[in-house]
């Protein structure tokens, strides 16, 4: 599945993008630090990411994960982001969690933001994932991130002690959310 926005495609996991995705976090390992999860040096081999986009494309198909991967229109032969919806609970509660990564030379265009409203687009429409609640979990010193949530009207809600492992270390985080009908009233 590819979703376009008006300078960006957004491909679904697949392993024809094995290459340009190691790329992409080899590149950004020190950049992405402060905000991810320690990473082992196999993260970065081919074969890591071979198997974790075979696992990505298999949580899409089934509805678990929905992650994509940003190229340029422009530039189609490099990864410059990711943006996914994970964590996603249905039954009574239709809710998912989002998170977004952006390659460094591609920061501060608009194009992170561009991304995840259409990925949020995406989370409440009925052809997409049919979410009521998107959430997003986001440590207060990452303005940028901050921006972005603010930008597409998310609304904060909290802020969580010690919520994640980010970096070797247990960090708060803000809480920000946003529900269907809340998008609804964003297009009148």
């Amino acid at each position: 599945m590819i979703l376009e926005t008006r300078r960006m495609k957004l491909h679904s996991p697949s392993i024809i993008y094995t290459k340009l995705v190691q790329q992409f976090y080899w590149k950004n390992r020190n950049y992405l630090k402060p905000w991810e999860p320690t990473r082992t040096n196999e993260f970065y081999s081919f074969e890591y990411q071979f198997q974790d986009l075979l696992e990505q494309s298999r949580a899409f198909r089934k509805g678990e994960e929905y992650r994509f991967w940003l190229t340029p229109k422009d530039k189609p032969n490099i990864i410059i982001g990711s943006v996914v919806i994970s964590g996603i609970f249905r039954g009574n509660f239709q809710s998912c969690f989002m998170g977004y990564k952006m390659d460094k030379d591609w920061t501060g265009q608009g194009r992170m933001t561009e991304a995840c409203r259409r990925m949020v687009e995406f989370a409440f429409s009925r052809e997409g994932a049919d979410l009521h609640r998107v959430e997003i979990n986001i440590v207060p010193e990452n303005t940028p991130s901050v921006r972005i949530a603010q930008k597409l009207d998310f609304t904060q809600e909290g802020f969580s002690r010690q919520y994640l492992q980010i970096d070797g270390q247990w960090k708060d985080h803000l809480r920000f959310a946003k529900t269907r009908e809340e998008q609804i009233d964003d297009f009148k």
